[in-house]
């Protein structure tokens, strides 16, 4: 995540999935091109439901300011995210 909003994005639905689904972040490293994230196992939903809805949300959050905001630097911030999530080849 190169730029402070979409890192801003990415620990604000981090925070609230915590609190709903009742885990424990023992620690993070946000970088511009992934996330490292060590959890506990939550008391709700398995580690990869955490990951899914945390991709779901920030993705959603991204798109909708791209609507708002500039198409370039957006559509970077597209490209960054898809490499977090691990959804493109490195």
């Amino acid at each position: 995540m190169k730029t402070a909003p979409a890192r801003d994005v990415f620990m604000k639905e981090l925070s609230k999935i915590r609190d709903e689904m009742g885990f424990r972040l023992a620690g993070y490293v946000v970088m511009p091109e992934h996330v490292h994230l060590l959890i506990s196992e939550p008391k709700q939903g398995t580690p990869s439901s955490v990951l899914q809805r945390l991709k779901l949300r920030v993705s959603r959050r991204l798109r909708k300011r791209r609507r708002s905001g500039s198409a370039n630097q957006l559509r970077m911030l597209d490209a960054q995210l898809a490499k977090l999530l691990g959804l493109t080849k490195p």
